[in-house]
């Protein structure tokens, strides 16, 4: 075929692991085991009443265990705050370090949303070591490895989204292998890399269609 894809990277120097969890803890005042995180925009496409309905009806052994991070802005902002958890902190908009901060500091990132196109907040999360249970669609479909750096669940069905959270908090083991496993994807998709994978197509392209020319 000569049709290449050329993906979005990101940047593994900002996004990675080494970040301090206790300032994290201690900046958003965090005394549970785990920390699930949400990174997006507020609004409807979202599926934050997917993401709310997780929160809500974790079994309690996971969910008294838990503090949930919501990062970012939007218009669903007031009314997520008046129904959410009282294990959830909404941090608002983050980016840069501040957000690799988060993103190294958390367990999970939960990202139910069916509308992404790409799902940079996936790689990003991986960047930092932090496996994450996604819906199956979209872009985000494209970059979590089923079993291997996350979760894919069917759009929509919160027992799903739950039964996924419940299995990884509680096999270390297999979180860690996860997030190790998402780091080295992540490394893989760095902006220097999807260069130089793009400039190969281009000499592809280019020497290909000179063969054709003069062949």
């Amino acid at each position: 075929t000569n049709l290449h894809l050329w993906r979005r990277g990101v940047d593994a120097t900002i996004f990675h692991p080494r970040y301090r969890q206790d300032q994290m803890r201690v900046k958003y005042g965090i005394e549970s085991e785990y920390v699930l995180t949400y990174v997006g925009r507020l609004a409807a496409e979202k599926d934050l009443d997917v993401l709310m309905e997780i929160a809500h009806q974790l079994p309690d052994p996971i969910k008294n265990n838990v503090h949930w991070l919501i990062v970012g802005d939007g218009p669903l902002k007031e009314e997520l705050q008046q129904t959410k958890t009282t294990n959830m902190t909404f941090t608002g908009y983050l980016e840069s370090e501040p957000l690799a901060e988060v993103y190294s500091g958390s367990d999970l990132l939960v990202f139910p949303s069916r509308t992404e196109t790409f799902g940079n907040v996936v790689l990003e999360s991986f960047a930092c070591g932090t496996p994450v249970i996604g819906a199956h669609a979209g872009g985000v479909k494209e970059i979590i490895s089923h079993e291997q750096t996350g979760i894919l669940c069917p759009p929509g069905q919160t027992d799903t989204f739950i039964e996924a959270i419940v299995n990884l908090l509680c096999d270390k083991n297999s979180l860690r292998i996860f997030g190790t496993r998402a780091r080295t994807y992540a490394q893989s998709q760095s902006w220097g890399k999807i260069f130089d994978q793009l400039m190969d197509d281009y000499q592809d392209a280019i020497y290909g269609q000179q063969g054709q020319r003069y062949a």
